[in-house]
């Protein structure tokens, strides 16, 4: 794929987990660069790549590049950027003698979310009362299929707020913020596959408990619902389940999830014994999303 190039040069140090806003080059937008995830760095003679690196996040009218090194950027520095387009590719026709513009090969995936057991309201965290910045005792640390995290309280408990801190399906670390309800549930976002501990930043009125939800995390990163082909359970096609893109923005305790996840609609029980496989349409198939959050 073709990239855009970008130079940049530091009017002040650039901090590990810093992040520096840039303009898009001239004759580009948001568009040009949408679902493009393998861009280089190269200073002074020392190669990087996105994400392991460094990343840049595509935002309606700027590009925002974060700086995952271990070791501090000095001002001064001259950052060589070349920016992924994904959509820039020409295709050669040699039957013909055509060259079309504007069109890049994006294939087919199956995606095997599995045979997910139905949502556990006290999956992690069986009911307990929760003291102030006290971790809460975790009946379990792992799940099978990674999946958001949902709170249960039968009490106005929307004061509290709960950190949650763990892996993703890479075991890369994450961290997610979840308000208690006032009565009812709150689902968090993120699709979690390990939990490492959850506190509460206030002490509870009566009990809670912390579970699992119907938000399956997905493996790859998907740029929009629109690259969704087609929802498969047990074979067969269906249709009426929730599609939620992998997230763009700034990552942070209450941002989404990196890859994005899927929600089957309400009349399939997640039992633990309908197969659930879902057809995309990838430009980049080993986008696996920036890193999240993780404090």
């Amino acid at each position: 794929m073709p990239f855009a190039p970008m130079n940049v040069i530091l009017k002040s140090a650039l901090e590990p987990k810093g992040t520096l806003s840039m303009p898009y080059p001239e004759g580009r937008n948001e568009g040009h660069f949408f679902g493009g995830v393998n861009h280089t760095l190269s200073i002074e003679g020392n190669f990087f790549r996105s994400p392991r690196d460094f990343t840049l996040l595509i935002q309606h009218d700027r590009i925002l590049f974060t700086w995952h090194g271990g070791f501090v950027l000095p001002a001064g520095t001259l950052l060589n950027i070349q920016a992924e387009i994904p959509g820039g590719d020409y295709y050669f026709d040699p039957k013909i003698g055509v060259t079309v513009l504007n069109m890049v090969h994006s294939p087919m995936f199956m995606v095997n979310l599995a045979s997910p057991a139905d949502a556990e309201s006290n999956y992690w965290v069986e009911p307990a009362n929760a003291a102030e910045g006290q971790p809460l005792t975790l009946v379990r640390t792992q799940i099978v299929t990674p999946r958001n995290v949902v709170v249960h309280s039968k009490t106005d408990n929307s004061h509290a707020t709960f950190t949650i801190e763990g892996e993703d399906l890479y075991r890369r670390s994450m961290i997610e913020k979840i308000t208690a309800p006032n009565a009812g549930k709150t689902e968090g976002k993120k699709a979690f596959a390990q939990i490492r501990r959850i506190t509460s930043s206030h002490a509870l009125k009566g009990e809670i408990s912390i579970g699992s939800g119907n938000k399956l995390g997905l493996p790859v990163y998907l740029p929009s619902p629109g690259y969704l082909l087609r929802e498969i359970i047990d074979g067969l096609a269906i249709t009426g389940g929730t599609i939620i893109a992998g997230e763009n923005d700034v990552p942070s305790a209450i941002t989404g999830d990196r890859r994005g996840t899927y929600t089957p609609p309400a009349s399939v029980t997640l039992n633990g014994k309908h197969s659930i496989h879902l057809l995309l349409s990838l430009l980049a198939p080993g986008n696996i999303g920036i890193p999240d959050y993780a404090g």
